[in-house]
């Protein structure tokens, strides 16, 4: 998302991509809305879950690849 988000900034001058750009604009708006305050209807948070969502796996998947913490079920 970082790279999509750089990529467009490059290619502004494209018309097509000054809509996209305000497109991720709007996003990325919507991510801070869903995160700071409770927006209703709560289809609007998506944006919010999504960007989390992503974020939580490549959390994830840094430390899998460093293999430096090492997760378990417990058992009770």
């Amino acid at each position: 998302m970082v790279a999509l988000a750089a990529s467009n900034v490059l290619l502004l001058p494209a018309p097509l991509y000054v809509w996209m750009g305000c497109a991720q604009l709007l996003f990325y708006g919507m991510v801070l809305l869903g995160g700071l305050w409770r927006i209703r209807p709560s289809i609007l948070r998506l944006p919010y879950y999504f960007c989390m969502i992503n974020a939580a796996a490549f959390v994830g998947m840094y430390y899998a690849l460093r293999g430096s913490r090492q997760m378990a079920w417990k058992r009770r």
